[in-house]
């Protein structure tokens, strides 16, 4: 990381603050980006080659896969490329030893997320390629089906992916160039399936950003923005949850720009109580967490894409405000209350967009597990001043407008608190 990262004025390309982070060291190491016929550019040449075989062989896959990325462009994932892509640079800094960071940067031409995790390799550019064929098998993992990329078709016609590695590109006029001989009368074709090898030091040499990325991430992701979008893209950016950081916590840093404005989220963890500052103020939560492991009913109902039969859940519970009902979160923010205090996360069944939980096995084990987890838990948010604290979590009682999933949650919660001793006496015991 280069020090000319710590913009303590809070200018525009500020990295990190003085008060989150005591300036790092100038890096002595210059990185050393891989050219188009080193490993990753070979091996993308001959996948493109074997994918223009296939359609060949089947042109009728153009139409499907083109339909594919419709889909992911223009329908569940319309309005999530920053959601998506952060969450892309968090896997990739899953083990990583460095300072763990991430960068959205929107400028009036492109897009850029950046980070400082794993260089991409040959299964990370399967993800990228191929649907429903992701390359993530970390159980920390956030992605799981490998269609989040697919959603930055909607901002961009020529998605570009610079890592240490090998940078490649995709571009939407030169893959239909492509292929129209192959399927002369397709009304469109997919863009993403055919990558190609691009030097990234050509690239940069016009991009004063792209230099500045350069000289400390490992992974770039670049998107020259169609007419049109800026200002959605705004939009995301001023709504992003700091709160995702709870549920990353390998990720230390995450900072969004657009024009002249710039926000870090940090995330610290002192005596067991996560603080998450987003700049304007220093909120406290505590984070509770188990692994389930999945019954063959549960598996059924969602084959999960990932090794292993266990699923992650965390409850975290808001120390500064217990009172206000909560929500179920697939990393992100849905529109399913939980009406327990703060975030019940795990990676939920939901509709396309991620946005409500579904009905099934898959769901309710998960609930009554979480149920499990707030109850075993739920006294540990009292406090001597407040010996009744916790109890300010509880869902209120039931309403006819709550969900299926929140009478489950509630009725399931109160069954394991049946007989435990969490009502303080007289004596505030």
């Amino acid at each position: 990381m280069k020090q000319e990262y710590d913009f303590t004025n809070g200018e525009r390309g500020k990295f990190f603050r003085e008060s989150v982070i005591s300036k790092l060291p100038p890096s002595e190491e210059e990185p050393n980006w891989a050219a188009p016929s080193e490993k990753i550019g070979k091996y993308i040449c001959q996948e493109v080659k074997k994918r223009l075989s296939a359609y060949r062989q089947q042109p009728k896959d153009i139409i499907d896969h083109a339909h594919a990325e419709q889909d992911a462009a223009k329908g569940g994932y319309a309005h999530r490329q920053v959601y998506e892509l952060v969450q892309n640079s968090a896997d990739a800094l899953l083990d990583s030893k460095k300072d763990q960071s991430i960068l959205i940067r929107l400028t009036e031409k492109f897009l850029y997320c950046a980070d400082n995790g794993h260089p991409i390799d040959e299964n990370g550019v399967d993800g990228l390629i191929f649907d429903r064929m992701s390359s993530k098998r970390n159980g920390k993992a956030i992605g799981r089906f490998g269609r989040g990329f697919k959603s930055v078709l909607g901002v961009t016609d020529s998605p570009e992916f610079y890592s240490l590695s090998g940078s490649f590109r995709f571009d939407r006029r030169r893959a239909e160039d492509r292929l129209k001989s192959i399927a002369p009368l397709g009304e469109r074709y997919p863009v993403l399936r055919l990558p190609e090898p691009i030097d990234p030091y050509r690239e940069n040499v016009d991009d004063a950003d792209l230099q500045e990325l350069m000289s400390w991430a490992t992974n770039i992701v670049r998107l020259p923005l169609v007419s049109g979008v800026h200002d959605a893209l705004v939009a995301q950016i001023r709504e992003f949850p700091p709160e995702f950081l709870l549920f990353t916590d390998h990720v230390r840093y995450l900072t969004l720009e657009h024009e002249k404005s710039s926000k870090t989220f940090a995330l610290h963890v002192k005596d067991k109580i996560f603080q998450l500052d987003t700049g304007k103020e220093r909120a406290n939560w505590k984070l509770f967490e188990l692994a389930h492991k999945l019954s063959s009913e549960a598996r059924a109902d969602w084959h999960l894409h990932c090794d292993g039969d266990e699923v992650n859940i965390a409850w975290a519970a808001p120390l500064d405000r217990l009172d206000k009902p909560g929500k179920f979160w697939a990393f992100f923010p849905t529109e399913t209350s939980s009406l327990v205090a703060g975030i019940l996360n795990a990676p939920w069944k939901t509709n396309e967009d991620r946005q409500n939980l579904l009905p099934g096995q898959y769901n309710e084990e998960l609930i009554d597990a979480a149920a499990q987890l707030i109850a075993n838990n739920l006294t540990s948010l009292t406090t001597s001043d407040d010996p009744a604290r916790h109890l300010d979590a509880l869902p209120r009682r039931h309403e006819k407008e709550d969900s299926k999933q929140v009478d489950l949650l509630r009725e399931r919660l109160f069954y394991y608190l049946e007989g435990q001793k969490i009502v303080p006496d007289q004596n505030a015991r």
